[in-house]
Formats: C-alpha cells, sequence, structure tokens
C-alpha cells in the first residue's frame, strides 16, 4: 500500500488503546511497545497487531527509540493511546504518500481535548506536533518528558487535525501533572541546574503569574469558558510544582550534608 508504520507506546492503557489503533487500522503495520501493563492493554492491541513488544520503560526517548527501530516500513507516524487519526487526516496523509516529495517529515495540528471539550486557545491549538516522518531520517535526543522528534532534512506541514483526549477528569489530570514534573525535575537535576533556594518564594510566584498571564489573556484562554481557565489554572499550577519539587530535593540534600559534615 502505502508503506506505513503506525508506532505507540503504552503503559496501562486498556481504555484508551482500541479507539486509537481502531484509527489506524488501515496501516500497513502497527508496532506497540507495552510497558509491562497490569490492565488488558497487550490483550486489546493484539486484536490489532500480532507487533506486540514488552519493554521497561525507562524515560519517553528511549521507549520511543526502542518503538521506532521495529517498525519496518518507509513511513513512521508516532502517536500516543490517548490520540486518534481522523478520517480526514487519513486521507491526507495518503494523499500525501501517494505523490513525490522531498520532504522528510510533516508537523501535523493536534487539537486536544480537556473534560471533553476542544480546547481552542490557551496555546493549545494548533500546537503542530512532528509525528510522520521518514524511517532512517529521525533523530531523537534524551529526555526524560516532552521528547521530541528530529528530522535530517526537509519538514512540511499537513492541514488536518489529529485529536489528543489527554484528559478526560481532573484527578486525571493531577495524576499526570504530579508524573511529568516529577520528571522534569529530574532532567533539571541532570543538566545541573540550580536555584537560591532562598528566593523559592519570589521565583515560584512569578513562574506561575507569567504562565496564567501568557495563556489567559495573550493567548485569550478566557474564551475556551471554564475549561480554559482551569486549563491555565493547572498550567501555572504546574510551573510551580516543578520549582517546588526542586526546591525540596534541594533543601533535603542540604540538610543531609550538614548533617553528614560535608561542606
Amino acid at each position: 500500500m502505502f508503506n506505513l508504520s503506525v508506532v505507540v507506546i503504552v503503559k496501562n492503557e486498556e481504555k484508551n488503546i482500541a479507539r486509537c489503533l481502531e484509527s489506524v487500522k488501515w496501516a500497513d503495520e502497527i508496532i506497540v511497545v507495552d510497558d509491562y501493563s497490569a490492565d488488558k492493554t497487550a490483550e486489546i492491541c493484539k486484536k490489532y497487531t500480532q507487533n506486540v513488544y514488552q519493554n521497561k520503560f525507562v524515560n519517553y526517548s528511549l521507549q520511543k527509540k526502542f518503538a521506532f527501530s521495529k517498525a519496518t516500513k518507509e513511513w513512521i507516524i508516532s502517536l500516543d493511546a490517548d490520540e486518534v487519526i481522523t478520517d480526514i487526516l487519513k486521507k491526507e496523509i495518503l494523499e500525501v504518500l501517494s505523490r513525490p516529495s522531498d520532504f522528510n517529515g510533516y508537523f501535523i495540528p493536534r487539537k486536544t481535548f480537556f473534560l471533553g471539550k476542544w480546547i481552542r486557545h490557551c496555546g493549545w491549538f494548533p500546537d503542530y506536533q512532528l509525528r510522520l516522518f521518514k524511517n532512517g531520517f529521525w533523530l531523537m535526543e534524551d529526555a526524560y518528558v516532552h521528547e521530541a522528534v528530529q528530522i535530517n532534512g526537509k519538514t512540511g506541514y499537513l492541514k488536518e487535525s489529529f485529536l489528543h483526549y489527554s484528559y478526560n477528569t481532573i484527578f486525571e489530570y493531577v495524576s499526570r501533572m504530579d508524573k511529568y514534573t516529577s520528571l522534569e525535575v529530574q532532567k533539571m537535576l541532570k543538566n545541573g541546574v540550580k536555584i537560591d533556594i532562598h528566593k523559592i518564594k519570589s521565583i515560584v510566584l512569578k513562574k506561575a503569574l507569567r504562565t496564567f498571564w501568557k495563556m489567559y489573556l495573550k493567548q485569550r484562554g478566557f474564551l475556551d469558558g471554564m475549561h480554559g481557565f482551569f486549563v491555565c489554572i493547572f498550567s501555572s499550577v504546574y510551573q510551580m510544582l516543578i520549582y517546588m519539587k526542586l526546591w525540596e530535593l534541594m533543601t533535603r540534600n542540604r540538610d543531609l550534608n550538614k548533617e553528614s559534615g560535608i561542606k
């Protein structure tokens, strides 16, 4: 057909994965890499493909690299379990792959839903993501979170969007926020980032206020109603948590060093 692999990494995604894979069952090949899910994720995936691999999660970039390495087709679409390719986007992808081009990758706009509502503002749309690319032309630096594919060569942009059903409940959002902020702190520590722990109050407040002002006012999050307000509040808290957790670790290490006599 169009020589296309779809690659998805998963962990306990039984509520989402069938919707995702159903939307791409037209592809030549589906690759799923599962971090030893405790639910029925792997069982559901095997209804759509036999290319289901178990691999222990270390960080997002390593898991994605492992998954991409299993793809055998000329082109790759990278998706998350809570994402969906629409019929109209499918048509555009197939049209693009059917004609000659000097592009090695394509950015695709993403529509993200929060509590069931598509967030049009807050900087959340069009939110272009590089998800369609030629196999063998991709690069990815190691990253604990927010990993990004880079392309060796030219890239283009598609018109139609894929759907991201990211946050169905407040609990789900808060749980992911806790996980992602901890990963952000790990990345900062690895990169040697430090803060003045005596100025933590001003740092936290500045990060939160700047984020809210940018998303709610400059990026017109207020036009998304209460959903937009909550998105901007949570995004501000996200920034606060990163630096609060960094402060927590630095303070704990400082106290431990004092107890052990290390200056």
